[in-house]
């Protein structure tokens, strides 16, 4: 007996000292230098790309930003989506965020490269988060009782190779283009899964999008739509031309699918503290 709780305490002070040495490593994750500014886009411009460099790019060690909103720079640090953010409102201000040029060590891996970004905004911001888990709203995308109104995409005999950045022939530009349409919006997409447009649908409705559809095929799409709360023609306008229904009917009416409301935990980012100017480099 005596032996089994001797041996029950060492396995646990071994499995204590891992955890601490593993969050030591972490701690020690760093870029070899790095200089972090301040920075203000002129007016009308966006910052893009917001970043380029780092792990899996074709300049690993050199990581850049030219105007990188604080609240980008998190969602990359933590490795979480936007929707998942929890932070002030002035993190999300694209026409000013900072600019950053960082040395990244040889052979690090993405994990690792935000460990080190985390680690800057620590050191530089005093930045201070907690997770924490609560139910949310969020959507299932399915067939509609009618089925699908889909148009599957159709591939010419004569088509030239696929393009491997975007899924589409060669010369014939992105796969999907996003226009205002007089008073509403217009999405036009060649060769989607429909996964891609559920991941279209989540940054429309601002809420989590899963495609349970069980559709293999690709699709060329034209969905035309006005976001949740777009304003609509109020009871002295009698032109209606021109307005669109709202997504979650514009879905139904034009593709023959449905989303399904329901409540699902995520794990959310909340940022409880975080200077606006970064310390000196």
């Amino acid at each position: 007996m005596r032996r089994l709780v001797w041996m029950g305490t060492l396995a646990a002070a071994l499995a204590s000292a891992t955890a601490v040495l593993a969050e030591e490593q972490k701690a020690a994750m760093t870029f070899e230098v790095a200089s972090v500014r301040p920075a203000t886009l002129p007016p009308g411009e966006m910052p893009n790309p917001l970043w380029t460099g780092g792990p899996g790019t074709p300049d690993p060690t050199n990581f850049r930003c030219r105007c990188a909103p604080m609240a980008m720079l998190l969602t990359r640090a933590y490795g979480v989506e936007w929707l998942q953010l929890r932070a002030p409102d002035w993190m999300w201000h694209t026409e000013s965020g900072f600019q950053i040029a960082a040395k990244v060590p040889p052979g690090a891996t993405e994990a690792q490269f935000q460990e080190m970004l985390k680690n800057l905004l620590i050191e530089r911001f005093h930045l201070t988060v907690h997770r924490e888990t609560k139910p949310v709203p969020a959507y299932s995308l399915v067939v509609g009782k009618g089925g699908p109104k889909l148009k599957p995409h159709v591939v010419p005999k004569d088509a030239p190779p696929l393009d491997p950045a975007t899924d589409v022939p060669n010369g014939s530009g992105r796969p999907w283009s996003w226009t205002p349409v007089e008073r509403h919006y217009r999405l036009s997409a060649q060769n989607w899964p429909i996964g891609d447009f559920a991941g279209f649908l989540k940054t429309v409705i601002q809420q989590p999008v899963s495609d349970e559809t069980g559709l293999a095929e690709r699709y060329d799409i034209v969905f035309n739509y006005a976001p949740p709360n777009w304003p609509a023609a109020t009871t002295n306008d009698d032109d209606t031309s021109g307005l669109a229904p709202d997504v979650t009917r514009a879905v139904q009416d034009q593709l023959g699918l449905k989303l399904v409301e329901k409540q699902q935990p995520r794990e959310f980012v909340v940022v409880d503290h975080c200077d606006k100017t970064p310390a000196e480099n």
